[in-house]
């Protein structure tokens, strides 16, 4: 049976160690990444434009970039992803279509995703003494108007019939 005592100690000792971790308070390096230059309206999406931005810190300035690049985009797909598959899962609960055609409109987004094309639309970099490493940001957008036109000039489209084709095509372009 436990006491009162031991209880106590026992909560005390745990809560010594998790409340510093429960407050957003950070040791060492205090911001790692800086504060990005891309904070106004222009870098989120919008009715036009899906658009992310991308951070890279290297020793080499082409390895710096190559991240931040590699960041934004991956966020960007991230973005796309999570947009397809909400448009294809309402489309399917208002379309009366087939798990085949289900099938091959999930398999078109992902085909989709997969191979869209990234505009840079801003850069920044920069060499710090104190540490001594680059520091680039990257601002990518993907053009919702080209992720239609991808979409309607798929070869896995023209697998599914064509009055359900037209159906998806301007339920995405209404949703996306």
């Amino acid at each position: 049976m436990r006491t009162n005592k031991q209880f106590n100690i026992r909560t005390f000792l745990l809560l010594a160690l998790f409340i510093p971790f429960s407050f957003n308070v950070s040791f060492g390096h205090s911001d790692t990444q800086g504060k990005s230059p891309f904070r106004s309206n222009n870098y989120n999406s919008d009715n036009a434009f899906l658009r992310a931005t991308g951070f890279g810190q290297k020793a080499i300035l082409s390895a710096s970039i190559g991240a931040a690049d590699k960041d934004a985009k991956t966020q960007l797909q991230g973005l796309l992803t999570q947009k397809m598959n909400s448009i294809n899962n309402s489309f399917f609960q208002i379309a009366n279509s087939t798990e085949q055609e289900k099938a091959i409109l999930n398999k078109l987004g992902k085909s989709i995703i997969k191979n869209i094309e990234t505009q840079l639309i801003d850069r920044v970099e920069y060499y710090t003494d104190k540490d001594g490493y680059y520091k680039s940001w990257r601002a990518h957008q993907i053009s919702k108007g080209e992720i239609i036109k991808k979409v309607n000039n798929s070869l896995i489209l023209k697998s599914i019939d064509q009055q359900l084709k037209i159906k998806y095509i301007s339920y995405l372009e209404s949703n996306i």
